[in-house]
């Protein structure tokens, strides 16, 4: 899928769409949203899914750049951050584990917002989270994991590696992140057909790759707008 390449020089001219809204769990917890609306109807939407200790907040300026490309985005903060009631250095990794939910209520948000294509970008233990539920779901288009682990608090992607299309997966780390490095070749290696991996230099972890590689967020951007 191709996005219109007007829209980039548009931006400018048109007001950024962005609403605040909330998710609201099961158990009760709400948590907070913000929608990036898509310039143009019917446009791919991304589900950031934030890192641990982090909030949708660590997306500003990346969520901007996304909707400045033609994509709507979804930022929202999960469980245990972002001002919740319960701080996540609390959580025990049951609860932990039920951050899957929190991303399912996103996707589900996006779908009512009319979301036919559906992307999701993490970072860390978003990432995690982020293969662990498009395996889950089956619906989600691509999915991007910035930094991800083997195993981050208890959250495994190994099985949903196995699960998903390769060529629906990009995995980015950089070199002097050691654990992500070895985790994306120990989650790759038993694999038959090897997703996508990006190998940066000197570029940080999670989150902070997106906001300090120059360039990195729009190759991103023209990964997910790419032919399958």
């Amino acid at each position: 899928m191709k996005l219109l390449v007007p829209l980039v020089f548009l931006t400018a001219l048109i007001p950024q769409q962005v609403s605040q809204h909330s998710l609201t769990t099961d158990e009760g917890l709400v948590l907070p949203l913000r929608y990036y609306a898509p310039i143009a109807a019917g446009a791919p939407l991304i589900i950031l899914v934030h890192d641990w200790g982090g909030s949708m907040e660590r997306w500003s300026g990346i969520a901007e750049r996304l909707q400045g490309l033609g994509f709507g985005v979804v930022a929202f903060n999960l469980r245990g951050h972002g001002g919740s009631t319960t701080a996540y250095y609390y959580l025990s990794n049951e609860q932990i584990a039920r951050m899957q939910e929190d991303v399912a209520l996103a996707i589900r948000f996006a779908r009512e917002r009319g979301g036919e294509i559906i992307h999701i970008l993490g970072a860390g233990l978003g990432a995690n989270l982020a293969l662990a539920v498009a395996a889950e779901d089956g619906g989600v288009s691509r999915i991007v994991a910035v930094s991800p682990g083997i195993d981050y608090r208890g959250v495994t992607p190994d099985k949903s590696l196995e699960d998903l299309p390769p060529e629906r997966m990009l995995l980015v780390a950089s070199l002097e992140d050691v654990y992500s490095v070895y985790s994306i070749r120990e989650l790759v290696n038993p694999l038959p057909v090897k997703p996508e991996t990006r190998m940066l230099n000197n570029a940080g972890h999670g989150v902070w790759i997106l906001r300090r590689q120059e360039g990195i967020v729009d190759s991103i951007a023209a990964w997910l707008s790419g032919p399958y």
